[in-house]
């Protein structure tokens, strides 16, 4: 199996393209109609690209996001670091 990424967060088809394509830019908006998996591959990416070194701003602009349930505790209007 190839490496995908650190920890072997993006598993599965496409993951590697993923991966290689959030290590190369500076700023990736990930998006799509209601109920794709916007949310889980935003936050996935985004601690990849975390657990690799870099610094990384995950946000949400949907006003029903659940960021703070994936992530296991209350966020709100204010940055909030997840260590």
């Amino acid at each position: 199996m190839p490496d995908d990424g650190p920890r072997g967060l993006l598993t599965g088809p496409g993951g590697q393209a993923l991966g290689d394509l959030a290590s190369r830019v500076r700023v990736l908006f990930a998006g799509g109609k209601g109920g794709v998996g916007k949310t889980t591959v935003a936050s996935t990416l985004a601690l990849a690209q975390a657990r690799a070194g870099r610094r990384v701003l995950l946000v949400s602009t949907d006003p029903a996001h659940n960021l703070g349930h994936l992530w296991g505790r209350p966020l709100s209007d204010h940055p909030t670091r997840l260590t």
